[in-house]
């Protein structure tokens, strides 16, 4: 059986001899035939196989063929599997007709003319094919916007989160510290005298720059919650839920020297031989009266007053920056 036709055939009948009457018949077609002499052993089967059609005897004790149609309808795993009547009943109108009420696609009457019967169960099998190709295109395409929705969050230069993944995880995180009574910090950071860096080694260099920084503050915070992005340009931001300010400047001076540790030399900078960070710390324990916007303002004029000292120091926000 190739996997294109990979599809399965489930012949329903109490009688042993009208099975294997119909398995011969379909033998030589790329299916997979499974046999059941009960009603009940056909809708275990159905729940445990993906069923592409169903060869339903009408006339069988316990549960006639209609029975277990009704029953199938009521099922969201086997209420669209097509069913195919094959019985000996009579082929009045009233019969067909509540075959068909019953959830059939169609009604054969015994002895079966193979050829006839072949050329329906192929019709089958190829609808099998087209819905199995629509579920794995569907499939892939799902697999394909979501790898679409994560390019979404994430820097394309350095490869960490993005302002809009900030956004957003502040708007999230500011609402879970409102709700759990928590603090949050904040860091903002700005490469020291980074249009000085591409004056000197060009815009190429700077962007290498950038990676290691962006990876290296990344590499920095430890806590899953703990956000990392790239704010734009040379500016990175670190978002710190539950987080004091004294832990929040203990995690900003750490940066601080892994940035410097990196050694990438700077020409042109005042404050080392290597490429350093200023960051600027801010600290609250959101209500619903504030708005988070507060924080990033404050992380800002921190940031402000270490660029303004010089660089290569982290100050954390306090009232006299105001």
């Amino acid at each position: 059986m190739t996997e294109a036709n990979n599809c399965k055939v489930l012949i329903v009948d109490d009688r042993a001899e009208n099975l294997l009457a119909l398995e011969a018949i379909l033998e030589d077609l790329d299916v997979k035939l499974l046999k059941a002499n009960s009603g009940n052993d056909a809708l275990s089967l159905m729940l445990e196989e993906e069923i592409a059609l169903v060869l339903l005897d009408v006339q069988m004790p316990e549960m006639d063929g209609f029975e277990v149609a009704e029953i199938m309808k009521s099922s969201d795993r086997t209420k669209y599997i097509p069913i195919i009547f094959v019985t000996a009943i009579s082929k009045e109108d009233k019969y067909v007709s509540k075959a068909y009420d019953s959830g059939a696609v169609d009604y054969l009457l015994k002895p079966i003319v193979p050829e006839f019967l072949i050329s329906k169960v192929k019709v089958f099998m190829e609808l099998h094919r087209q819905k199995q190709k629509i579920k794995q295109q569907a499939m892939e395409l799902e697999e394909a916007n979501a790898k679409l929705r994560a390019l979404s969050y994430i820097d394309g230069l350095t490869q960490i989160p993005n302002r809009r993944n900030f956004d957003e995880n502040l708007e999230k995180e500011w609402k879970n510290a409102i709700r759990t009574a928590s603090q949050v910090s904040l860091i903002l950071i700005d490469v020291d005298f980074f249009k000085d860096y591409n004056d000197i080694y060009g815009h190429s260099k700077g962007d290498e720059c950038l990676k290691s920084v962006g990876t290296k503050l990344a590499n920095t915070v430890q806590r899953p919650r703990d956000l990392v992005a790239r704010y734009g340009g040379e500016e990175f931001v670190v978002v710190l839920p539950n987080t004091s300010r004294q832990d929040a400047e203990m995690i900003a001076n750490q940066m601080k020297d892994n940035i410097e540790g990196l050694q990438i030399a700077h020409g042109k900078s005042s404050v080392s031989n290597y490429v350093t960070i200023s960051g600027g710390i801010a600290t609250l324990k959101p209500t619903v009266i504030m708005k988070k916007e507060e924080l990033s303002q404050r992380a800002d004029q921190a940031l402000y007053k270490a660029k303004d000292l010089g660089g290569n120091q982290i100050v954390a926000y306090n009232v006299d920056l105001q």
